[in-house]
């Protein structure tokens, strides 16, 4: 079976929801590297990978859930 990972566009959006997140989550800017660090372990750790572009990009869509609904 052949996986096709994200795109460029699809990795901003990634991007994007992460940071969203984040801003939703920190109010103080002093530990928001911190969830930025935890996201990305988080994500890598869920999805089996060592990036977060290399999400097979069928699952995108659970992958932005996971992001919306993350807590650290």
């Amino acid at each position: 079976m052949v996986t096709s990972t994200l795109h460029p566009g699809e990795q901003r959006r990634i991007r994007s929801c992460i940071s969203q997140r984040v801003y939703e989550l920190t109010k103080n800017r002093s530990n928001s590297s911190e969830f930025y660090k935890s996201i990305h372990r988080d994500l890598k750790v869920k999805f089996n990978v060592t990036s977060y572009k290399e999400i097979d990009r069928r699952r995108i869509l659970v992958a932005i859930k996971f992001i919306e609904s993350w807590r650290p």
